[in-house]
């Protein structure tokens, strides 16, 4: 087939997992075959101007132009993208600058909103939807051009229990359900559970609100101030966060094999955010052996079943957080339990077994 593969806008240039899922999909379905294009448009449509004199509204992004240096290479430093996928940048998603193929796959609402007039020729659309956490932080008038977007002519792909869930509510059932795939040759354990320090803890540091870095962080403060200084903390990501204590020790911008290595070294990882479309950080940390103590940020609950998988705390509630960690540094054996459950657990999430189901809604 002739596929081709809508992104928002140029890729990043710190790592990012929504990219990262639709890369890899391009990879695998070009190793199998497949013609893939990936286009990384310059620009994309943006929410109508407030009235004069009024405030912008709350959560809507300032700006989403972005300029073409440094190249599409350079920004994936990050990823390494097969040779046999074909990258395109091009000022806008409008037909004009879409090339036609048999399928066209949009990766977001804004790809979903500019392929709304495109052509037959251009490809029968797949949607694949994430975006959840953008759902929810959003303000209304955006809101509902999502909406929109969940009714058009293209075969819905949910992608987590969270996306069924805002489709829902969006009287949208999709096509199928695909979950991520984890690459489980690369994300795998390493080190024994029996054999970590249990006071070694991970985080993940992100910058939007919606992550919630700093509940992550004034639990483990919580968790230091009961169980003393030995504490040791981990955190990993791009994010710079105000006041961040000097006991956490950072790893900015760790390649795969160094994020592995943190993840093999932790007892236990937390993720605090108050809503997930999936959570890849906990389901990787997962894979590679460290107990999993989370927020119910709605999509880890494909993965992280309470005190079966991991233990699952409300949103929000650093206190919360604090205390499952304090129950599984008291408890060697339940933090064992739940360690070994929840790498069992994700070895479902294959990418083999995501990239099948992808590429049978593909050939329909």
């Amino acid at each position: 087939m002739k596929i081709t593969v809508l992104l928002p806008l140029l890729p990043p240039l710190t790592p990012s997992g929504g990219y990262r899922v639709h890369l890899e999909y391009a990879n695998r379905l070009a190793a199998r075959g497949h013609e893939v294009t990936v286009v990384f448009p310059l620009t994309v449509p943006l929410p109508p101007p407030p009235p004069a004199g009024a405030p912008a509204a709350a959560g809507a992004p300032a700006a989403m132009a972005v300029e073409p240096s440094p190249s599409v290479g350079e920004r994936l430093w990050w990823f390494d993208l097969d040779d046999r996928v074909r990258t395109l940048v091009v000022p806008d998603l409008r037909a004009p600058s879409v090339p036609p193929s048999d399928v066209v796959v949009l990766t977001s609402w804004a790809t979903a909103e500019a392929a709304l007039d495109h052509p037959p020729s251009l490809g029968r659309k797949v949607y694949v939807v994430y975006d959840y956490e953008y759902w929810r932080s959003v303000p209304e008038a955006i809101r509902d051009r999502m909406a929109r977007t969940f009714h058009i002519d293209a075969d819905v792909v949910a992608t987590s229990v969270a996306v069924e869930e805002m489709l829902a509510d969006n009287g949208v059932r999709p096509a199928v359900t695909i979950p991520c795939g984890i690459d489980l040759t690369t994300f795998r354990l390493r080190r024994p559970v029996e054999e970590r320090a249990p006071m070694r803890v991970g985080l993940p540091l992100r910058a939007e609100p919606f992550k919630a870095t700093a509940d992550g962080v004034a639990a483990l403060e919580q968790v230091r101030r009961r169980v003393g200084p030995n504490l040791d903390v981990v955190a990993f990501g791009s994010a710079t966060v105000p006041d961040l204590p000097d006991w956490v020790h950072v790893v900015a911008r760790p390649s795969d094999a160094e994020l592995v290595e943190l993840y093999n070294s932790v007892s236990m990882f937390v993720l605090p955010s108050r809503y997930e479309g999936w959570g890849l950080p906990g389901c990787e940390a997962m894979a590679c052996g460290a107990a999993l103590v989370t927020t119910d940020s709605v999509g880890v609950r494909s993965y992280a079943h309470h005190d079966e998988t991991a233990l699952v705390v409300p949103p929000g509630a650093p206190e919360a957080l604090a205390d499952a960690v304090c129950d599984l540094l008291h408890d060697d054996e339940r933090r064992r339990r739940l360690a070994h459950a929840g790498q069992a657990y994700v070895q479902r999430f294959t990418w083999e077994a995501a990239v099948d189901a992808l590429e049978r809604v593909l050939a329909r």
